[in-house]
Parts: structure tokens; sequence; C-alpha cells
């Protein structure tokens, strides 16, 4: 079998010492041919891509350069996370910037606007009540005053007003001037005030029935 002339190519396999020594010894088998044949083509055709790249124009940097990797398009919406709900019933606390805020919805605006309302309603009728109490108590008290004085004023000769108002008057004046003489020698105590209001109110009691007992009895009052 007669080699052929590819297999000794300086191009192809023959460049490779060995492999060209076996080409030469053994290119009558068909295995050794096979190989010879497929390696040169393979060799043929790098070289030929190579040969072809060189001969073209150079890469630019920014051509030379790997693409960049895909990025995700980020879309960010306006948050609603800082905006307070005062409508919810389930808020208990607020941020410590709370009065910095502006009201963000016309609903809470309202709301606003209603419980403002409200609370002076509210406050108006308070203030009535309170006046009205305040004219009820003071007529009261009027009413009660000038009975006082008319009834004084008809039993002014009954002994009885008379010695009430005389026990009065010294009841008051004893009890200023030793009150004044203990303070002075610094023995007014709680326990001498207590003592004295406790004969007080004996005197109140004591005074009380016997003029009940004295109208009834002996100097009845004038209606």
């Amino acid at each position: 079998m007669q080699c052929n002339p590819r297999h000794l190519d300086k191009r192809g396999p023959a460049a490779t010492p060995k492999l060209a020594f076996a080409c030469a010894m053994f290119c009558d088998r068909p295995f050794i041919t096979a190989l010879c044949t497929t390696t040169h083509t393979y060799t043929a055709a790098a070289m030929s891509y190579a040969a072809a790249a060189s001969k073209g124009p150079r890469q630019s940097p920014e051509e030379a350069r790997a693409p960049a990797p895909p990025e995700v398009e980020h879309s960010e919406s306006a948050s609603t996370a800082s905006l307070i709900d005062v409508d919810s019933e389930g808020v208990h606390t607020v941020p410590a910037d709370f009065k910095e805020h502006d009201v963000q919805t016309n609903s809470q605006a309202e709301r606003i606007e209603r419980e403002a309302e409200a609370l002076k309603a509210k406050a108006i009728a308070e203030e009535k009540r309170l006046k009205k109490e305040f004219a009820e108590k003071e007529k009261v008290a009027k009413e009660k005053a000038k009975k006082a004085a008319e009834r004084i004023e008809k039993n002014s000769d009954n002994p009885v007003f008379i010695g009430n108002a005389v026990a009065v008057v010294a009841l008051s004046a004893g009890l200023g001037f030793g009150a004044y003489r203990k303070y002075i020698n610094g023995e007014l105590t709680w326990k001498v005030v207590g003592a004295w209001t406790g004969l007080v109110g004996l005197f109140a009691a004591g005074d009380f029935y016997l003029s009940k007992y004295l109208f009834k009895n002996k100097y009845p009052e004038r209606k």
C-alpha cells in the first residue's frame, strides 16, 4: 500500500515527530492511516481558523470585555409604612414625632374636626350646668339667710333668742382669748384644740335642747 503524501505534510501530523514516524512506518495499516487522516484534518481546520482570525481586525477593549451580567430592574413606589392610620381601633402607640406629621387623609381631618366640635359642645354644656347649679345654691342660701333674719327680727324681744345671742358671743370671746393666751405661752397644741372643740359641741347640743324646751313651754316663737 502506498503512503499518502499528505500524511507527511508539514502542516499536519508530520509536525509531530512521533506521529510522523508512525505514519511513515505503518502507513499500510488501515488504523494508522485513519488516525493520520483524522489528525491531519483536525489540525488543518484549527490552523485555518487561527489564520483567518489573525487576518481580521483586532477587537477593541470594549468588544473583548465580557458582557455585563443581567440586572433586575427595581421599581420603587411610595411607601405607606410611615402613614399613621389613627382611625384604626388597634392603634395604641404612635412614633415620637407624631405631632410633626401632617394630616394624611381627609377622613382624619374630618374626624379631628368632629372631635373638636364635640369637646367644645361638652365644655359649653358643663359651663351652663355649673352656672345653673351655682345660681340655685346661691338662691337657697339667700332664702335661708332671709328667713333667719326675719325670724330674729320677729323674736327680737324673746328671752331665748337674747340668751342664745349672749351665750354665743361670750363663748366665742372666751375661746378666742384662751387660745391667744395658750399660743403666747406655747401651750396651744392639737390636744387642747380637740378638748375645746368637744366642749363647744356639748354646749351647742345643750343649748339646742334647752331652747327647744323654752320655746315649747315658756317663750313660744313667733312664726
